[in-house]
């Protein structure tokens, strides 16, 4: 038989269903995201063996699924956190993922009372760093309770990844992008040939749009900010503190992303 079940469904009562198989056991695993947490939240209200959470998605003590998950799952005999890399942002990500695991993290049971008295406010105002000293003991301390498992100890010979990420245009973009490509116009130029049209196309696969303006002065205005955020995503986020290689067709994305 099966030995996972997906808890969704078109509709609430379908995702109650599948969840009503885990009183008897079978099938061994259900897998759910966080939006179906919240259609199905009795889902804590089962014994469970065992509970995994998949990338540390409760960093931040102010969303639903971390308040849900710090104030279930406390009887579960098993819990597991897996994560690539699990404070991207700031040192402050940690209290909620251990607390989950152990009730508090270096000694505190409460995230604003580990946030005041263990870190300031920068002199910016609009972020926290921690008070001096307080990051050995922030290290220390995750040292004890985590563990780093590399690809080499995990039996991952394979010495690169390959990941393609496919992010979809605006309907605004994607209609002057079907305009162009199939009678090669934009809103405010003409062409009839294949290489200028090609080169429109490639523009607005990164947001920019080709416009004339008074005098007949070419410009570039933004009009899908897309990839911007997905690059700004992975570099504040997965990537943070690595070695990064981003390659761009034109001078201006270059020019923008330089703005992030």
């Amino acid at each position: 038989g099966q030995s996972y079940a997906m808890l969704r469904g078109k509709s609430r009562k379908e995702r109650l269903e599948h969840l009503s198989r885990a009183d008897g056991g079978y099938p061994a695993w259900f897998l759910i995201n966080t939006q179906g947490c919240k259609v199905i939240p009795e889902i804590a209200d089962v014994a469970w063996d065992a509970v995994i959470l998949d990338e540390s998605f409760i960093r931040n003590p102010g969303t639903w699924i971390t308040k849900f998950c710090l104030t279930h799952f406390r009887n579960c005999p098993h819990r597991w956190m897996l994560t690539g890399l699990a404070n991207p942002e700031s040192d402050l990500e940690w209290w909620p993922q251990v607390a989950w695991l152990d009730g508090k993290f270096m000694g505190y049971a409460k995230y604003w009372d580990f946030r005041a008295k263990e870190f300031g406010p920068s002199h910016s105002g609009y972020t926290w760093i921690p008070n001096p000293g307080v990051q050995k003991r922030i290290s220390d301390a995750v040292n004890n309770r985590c563990f780093i498992m590399s690809k080499k100890d995990a039996g991952i010979t394979i010495p690169t990844q390959e990941i393609t990420r496919t992010i979809e245009m605006t309907s605004a973009c994607r209609a002057i992008y079907d305009g162009a490509e199939q009678h090669f116009e934009l809103p405010t130029k003409t062409t009839k040939w294949s290489t200028v049209k090609y080169s429109w196309l490639m523009q607005l696969c990164g947001g920019f749009e080709v416009i004339t303006g008074p005098e007949g002065v070419t410009s570039r205005r933004m009009i899908w900010d897309g990839k911007f955020k997905e690059l700004l995503n992975l570099l504040t986020g997965e990537l943070r503190d690595s070695q990064v290689v981003v390659w761009f067709h034109f001078n201006h994305e270059l020019r923008e992303a330089a703005r992030l």
